[in-house]
Order: structure tokens, then C-alpha cells, then sequence
């Protein structure tokens, strides 16, 4: 999950394709979901919220990704994502 949220930072970052961005948001719900099968009781909040996130950025991209700013707010809340789930040894 790390890598991936990774990349999504990196394609937010350099301005990739709509197609691409899309893919990898959409690839990640269905990660969250298939890892929060084998979660601990205590970390499938933390998986649905990321889920959540996912989804929801996946539902405003078209209408907001060609923004500068929307794009780089979303590349910071990737990377921290990242940070997060290092942090608290659930870098998948």
C-alpha cells in the first residue's frame, strides 16, 4: 500500500494522465479492502478511512484534478499517508 500511495503522489506531483491517476485510486480501494480481510480489530479503522479517502478522491478528480492546488493537496495527503502507515508498522 505504501508503494502505491507512493506512486500516487509521484503521478499527482508530475502532472500524470487523468487515466492513470484514476487507476491507481482505484486500485488502492481494492487494496485497503482486501488488506483490511486479514486486519487487526484496531487497524480496520484506520483501512476503511484510508479506503474512504481513496473513493472519495476518485469521485472529485475529474472535476477537480486539473487544479494545481487539488493535485498537491493530494500529493501531501499521500505522501503522510505513507508516513502513517510506517509509522505504525502497517507499510504493506
Amino acid at each position: 500500500m505504501t508503494e502505491l500511495l507512493s506512486r500516487l503522489a509521484e503521478a499527482c506531483e508530475q502532472n500524470s494522465s487523468s487515466a492513470s491517476i484514476a487507476k491507481l485510486l482505484l486500485n488502492g480501494e481494492l487494496q485497503c479492502e482486501a488488506l483490511s480481510e486479514d486486519a487487526a480489530p484496531d487497524d480496520l479503522p484506520r483501512w476503511a478511512d484510508l479506503q474512504m479517502r481513496l473513493a472519495m478522491w476518485r469521485r472529485v478528480y475529474p472535476r477537480l484534478g486539473k487544479q494545481p492546488a487539488f493535485r498537491s493537496a493530494m500529493a501531501r495527503e499521500a505522501s503522510a499517508w505513507v508516513k502513517r502507515l510506517q509509522h505504525d508498522d502497517l507499510s504493506v
